[in-house]
């Protein structure tokens, strides 16, 4: 099948089910099919041009709302922008006055609780719920708040399979962190009063101390503290089961992503400089990272700048954009060809979010350096599932420069 396969698929389903979760991976066209509906569904009534259709979009965030825009004068016309409302999921409280021809939830795993609470629908002749990754309770507190929906999913590897999408060639990167030079500092207690500076050997007389403690250390030996406190706060919960301590285990194993992260900078800008000519996105676990690794960066501080900056990359007037979570959904690249993975992340929806923003190009390079030996190995591991084995390399450190050289000759050349 090919993307006007699926695209018709949806138009005969829609004849007879009016309510329809389209769960297909990034690149596909989920808006392009949810706007077909509506042309082919949702307009005809209204050809006499006395009464004018409604039709709500609800967006995670404002920013989407002008990639929304240019959809819609794509699929339907510019004159058709006037029918079309935005809200975003925090205030779908505020559409649910009036009535609605269409409601399309996009990005609809961002469909919470208190969205099902405040949907009415009622107000709604047709829904359409779009997603590349919905979890299974997403999924039942969709079905909960929308009666009778359909579900049609596409995975990954199937549309990799039928060539709708490429197969993108992966580069695994493996780091020591025996090989990371310099001193670090690990904070115990970071509140607490005062401040205590131990050595890594030294710690053990002032460990369970209410001073905040400074621990200084390798990064194998900070590394071994962060893990030793992860450990604890998971291992307090699950006896415990307190809330409280569930989020000290979580936070605390975001911060151990977001130091390993941090530790690769200097080596993610040593691999820049070689995909310097090439259309690349780096992704990054800090708004401070994103501005260490490129001049053109987006992140949610600086959104006017980031929106410029978008649209530079887009043009083609620049060729490296980097950004946190901010272009994981609902933006659209133009050329997109490598993806370097600078921070990793445990979310599954955002392991394929960012999956999808590489590939549209036809031909994908991505970049996985990690750590061995850490939860970056165990993310990567997950990770290799989605990845073709005959297209994904582990190279070392010192060769990764002439396979990109040998990467970037081979498009050249064909």
């Amino acid at each position: 099948m090919n993307r006007e396969d699926y695209v018709e698929e949806i138009i005969s389903l829609a004849k007879t089910k009016n309510n329809i979760l389209i769960q297909w991976p990034t690149g596909i066209g989920k808006s392009r099919c949810a706007l077909e509906v509506i042309k082919e569904y949702c307009m005809s009534p209204y050809d006499t041009g006395v009464v004018f259709p409604k039709y709500l979009i609800v967006i995670p965030k404002l920013v989407l709302i002008d990639n929304w825009k240019k959809e819609i004068i794509t699929w339907l016309g510019e004159d058709k922008l006037s029918f079309f409302s935005f809200v975003t999921y925090l205030s779908l409280y505020k559409a649910m006055d009036q009535y609605w021809d269409c409601i399309i939830f996009d990005e609809g795993h961002h469909f919470t609780e208190r969205c099902k609470e405040w949907f009415i629908p009622e107000r709604a002749s047709r829904v359409l719920v779009l997603s590349a990754t919905v979890k299974r309770e997403v999924k039942e507190r969709l079905r909960e708040a929308i009666p009778n929906l359909w579900y049609h999913k596409i995975g990954t590897r199937t549309v990799i399979d039928e060539e709708i999408l490429p197969d993108p060639t992966v580069f695994l990167i493996p780091l020591s962190l025996q090989s990371v030079v310099g001193t670090f500092v690990y904070v115990k207690n970071p509140k607490g009063k005062g401040k205590l500076k131990v050595s890594y050997n030294g710690r053990w007389p002032f460990i369970k101390r209410k001073e905040r403690i400074e621990i200084v250390c390798t990064a194998e030996q900070c590394h071994s503290l962060y893990c030793e406190d992860v450990e604890y706060w998971k291992k307090l919960f699950k006896s415990t089961q307190q809330f409280w301590a569930k989020n000290k285990w979580l936070h605390l194993a975001g911060e151990r992503l977001s130091w390993l992260s941090s530790i690769k900078t200097p080596l993610i800008k040593d691999i820049l400089k070689e995909l310097d000519n090439c259309r690349t996105l780096t992704f990054c676990s800090s708004i401070e990272q994103t501005e260490q690794l490129g001049k053109n960066n987006i992140h949610s501080k600086n959104q006017a700048e980031g929106i410029e900056n978008l649209k530079a990359f887009n043009e083609g007037r620049v060729n490296h954009i980097t950004a946190c979570s901010i272009l994981n959904e609902g933006v659209n690249l133009s050329s997109c060809q490598v993806g370097v993975f600078a921070g990793l992340n445990a979310s599954e929806i955002m392991v394929k979010q960012r999956l999808g923003r590489i590939l549209r190009h036809p031909n994908p390079l991505i970049i996985l350096p990690y750590f061995i030996g850490t939860r970056d190995e165990e993310i990567v591991n997950k990770m290799k599932g989605d990845y073709n084995p005959d297209l994904t390399k582990t190279i070392p450190l010192q060769e990764l420069k002439r396979e990109i050289i040998n990467f970037i000759n081979n498009e050249t050349n064909h």
